[in-house]
């Protein structure tokens, strides 16, 4: 057809300078037809590629993506912010369901427009799926991406699921930087005075001291190879993330509650647990009514910077493991059938908490956070729901590098609200 409109002297633009729109198309769709080996990009179908006006997914791509993420259990972020709904098989996916790896990686070549896939080896198409990259509109482009998107659903519901105690201790807030962070210590606030009519506002300032510290980078790379892809060794591939993200949730444990078992200095000079601060009880004291009695009254006798009384009641029990049926007793609503058995603490606590990365020479009584800030967890700007994958093909080796990062930092605020016991 090319050749007879060049035959026939078919002009590209009419008389009028309007551009011939049947005699251009047809010359552009075959150069765009011609094969990758003489050096030009071969054209996608126009039934696959049209969906891929701005802003559209590629419905190939989109179908291999939700196949992947069906066989993988995964599960969609709900409007309560738990992952709590299965990925269901949807029209575009339905025809995947049953095909390996290898043919979902074929399926997606194909739509990516590479040319002789039919004629491909099985380790050929593995290869050239985890190296070919390519842009096609604003969705899904390439299996890379596919593998990147599933491996960040795996890691954040991994994340999400993780144990993490130490969140009702701890406010969360973001930060869009690697610069060191500085959190005033408040006070309690300057005491009202009476204001006589007509009378003047007194001003007053707000006594602070500040705790700084900086969120920082943890990560590690894991190598995709095309070896595990023929072997259609997908179990591999998400066990990994959910490791990753179950161990991201385990280092903001580690570093919060290594805070706490550290005795960390504050911003004042003083150890977080110190007679400076007047919240660690050390003689040796059981975890029984008296103990409690008495770790309820430092904590009610805690002041601001100011002096002022911050009234303060306990809300969480903090132990370690082998403490913890005890600690219930105490925190357990439970209403006797004798009065001599009264659980005077009974509606005092919201709960225990019992952490294994705490020592077993201490327990600790902690007030909520809607009282006064205890501690804080910091995480980077776009990383709040937890830690990211990117991908990176590789050239030297036939893989898919995938780097996991987790961008974050912890901090104890205020000593005021956590009262620390020796057993």
């Amino acid at each position: 057809m090319v050749v007879q409109l060049i035959r026939s002297g078919t002009p590209l633009d009419d008389p009028a300078g309007r551009p011939n729109t049947g005699a251009r198309a047809q010359l552009i769709n075959r150069a765009a037809d011609m094969d990758d080996s003489r050096g030009s990009f071969h054209r996608t179908p126009a039934t696959v590629a049209n969906p891929n006006a701005e802003g559209a997914e590629h419905p190939v791509l989109a179908g291999v993506q939700r196949a992947l993420e069906v066989r993988n259990n995964l599960r969609a972020l709900s409007s309560s912010g738990s992952y709590d709904q299965p990925i269901q098989h949807d029209d575009r996916s339905r025809r995947f369901a049953h095909l390996s790896l290898v043919d979902l990686a074929r399926e997606s070549l194909r739509a990516m427009g590479v040319p002789n896939v039919e004629m491909m080896a099985p380790e050929t198409i593995c290869r050239r799926a985890l190296t070919t990259r390519r842009s096609l509109g604003a969705g899904t482009s390439d299996f890379p991406t596919i593998l990147e998107n599933v491996a960040n659903q795996r890691l954040q519901m991994a994340y999400a699921g993780n144990a993490r105690r130490f969140s009702p201790l701890v406010v969360e807030t973001t930060t869009g930087d690697f610069k060191q962070l500085s959190r005033p210590q408040m006070g309690e606030g300057p005491s009202l005075e009476v204001v006589p009519e007509h009378g003047v506002y007194s001003m007053t300032a707000v006594g602070e001291k500040g705790e700084k510290y900086a969120v920082q980078k943890h990560g590690r790379i894991l190598s995709f190879s095309w070896e595990s892809m023929l072997n259609d060794d997908l179990s591999a591939f998400d066990r990994h993330f959910r490791q990753f993200g179950a161990n991201a949730g385990r280092a903001e444990s580690s570093v919060f509650w290594n805070l706490i078992s550290s005795n960390v200095v504050m911003g004042d000079g003083n150890a977080l647990f110190s007679a400076a601060h007047s919240n660690d009880i050390t003689s040796s004291t059981a975890l029984n009514v008296a103990g409690l009695s008495a770790a309820r009254a430092l904590l009610a006798k805690q002041t601001g910077l100011d002096g002022q009384y911050i009234d303060l009641e306990p809300a969480w029990l903090i132990v370690d493991p082998d403490a913890e049926t005890a600690a219930q007793q105490y925190t357990a609503q439970i209403t006797p059938d004798q009065g001599g058995n009264v659980n005077p603490f009974s509606r005092t606590f919201r709960g225990t908490i019992a952490e294994p990365r705490l020592p077993a020479t201490h327990w600790f009584v902690a007030a909520s956070t809607d009282q006064t800030e205890i501690g804080e967890i910091c995480r980077l700007r776009g990383m709040e729901n937890g830690p990211m994958i990117e991908t990176e093909t590789g050239f030297e080796s036939d893989c898919l590098r995938m780097k996991c990062r987790h961008v974050f930092g912890a901090a104890m605020l205020e000593w005021v609200g956590i009262v620390r016991v020796a057993h």
